[in-house]
């Protein structure tokens, strides 16, 4: 979001960059913009901005000047390197004031979201929620991956360390966790999968039950409490439920704990398509 425009008792986002935002008088009655906001600064159009003048504002140069009855914003794309997701993130992102996310802007956003809850040293529950991202990102009935790729079509690959459950003998317990990420993995074997192929990649072995990416973070979601707060009802989510009361990795619970790996994973497998909308979304 570029900044925000009142006019009259609505607050309009400016959202784009590199486009001119025209609000003629004639289009709503009482709609002579009085206020521009860019994060928390707010410009009185009749004493800061007429004829036009150019402000700078951190890192972006606006040019705010009147258009007829109305006004005309334009602003500079964000400084090079810079991802859109990023930016959301900064003091200019203030979500209570945008009148609708569109599936382009949540997307970027439910992003930058997850790669702030992964980082290391972070309480549980920020790792633990972590989960509800995913579920939103992969695993809804209408994911929004799929949402946002219908029209662009990119083909979403994402890269896990080759590390299958060890079978001879199976161990009663075998957690992949940080082994999962070829970036952090002790012993790394990179091999691409599909999204079909990223769910059913297994990260656990317990009692001889052979548990993947979809039961960890849909146990998580929905019984652990990141969506909902539940009773495990199938025989996969109540095998992680026994893993999650007899221990813990690094202070968390495993199933959690193996949110951070996941999540790295599933950041960089999307960022082909996050670049693809910051493209179009300016």
């Amino acid at each position: 979001m570029v900044g925000l425009i009142d006019i009259g008792s609505r607050r309009v986002p400016i959202l784009r960059h590199g486009v001119s935002c025209a609000f003629p008088g004639g289009d709503l009655e009482d709609s002579v913009p009085s206020t521009v906001w860019f994060g928390a600064r707010r410009i009185d159009l009749g004493r800061d901005l007429t004829g036009g003048n150019t402000q700078q504002f951190g890192t972006a140069v606006t040019t705010v000047g009147s258009l007829g009855t109305g006004v005309k914003c334009e602003t500079n794309s964000l400084p090079t390197g810079k991802p859109l997701w990023g930016a959301l993130r900064s003091q200019r992102y203030r979500p209570a004031t945008l009148l609708a996310m569109n599936a382009d802007e949540l997307f970027l956003a439910t992003l930058q979201d997850l790669s702030e809850r992964i980082k290391s040293g972070l309480p549980a529950y920020d790792i633990l929620m972590s989960a509800a991202l995913v579920r939103k990102l992969l695993l809804d009935d209408t994911p929004l991956v799929h949402l946002v790729n219908q029209r662009r079509k990119i083909r979403l690959r994402f890269t896990i360390n080759n590390r299958k459950p060890p079978s001879d003998p199976p161990p009663i317990l075998w957690s992949l966790q940080d082994g999962l990420d070829p970036e952090t993995a002790h012993r790394s074997q990179p091999v691409e999968v599909t999204l079909d192929g990223l769910l059913s990649t297994p990260v656990f072995l317990a009692n001889g039950k052979v548990l993947t990416i979809k039961h960890v973070v849909l146990y998580v979601a929905n019984i652990v409490g990141a969506v909902h707060k539940g009773s495990a009802r199938t025989e996969e989510a109540r095998t992680l439920e026994q893993v999650s009361n007899s221990l813990q990795v690094g202070g968390y619970d495993p199933a959690v704990r193996t949110l951070q790996a996941i999540s790295r994973v599933v950041i960089a497998g999307l960022e082909p398509l996050a670049a693809e909308v910051q493209r179009g979304s300016f």
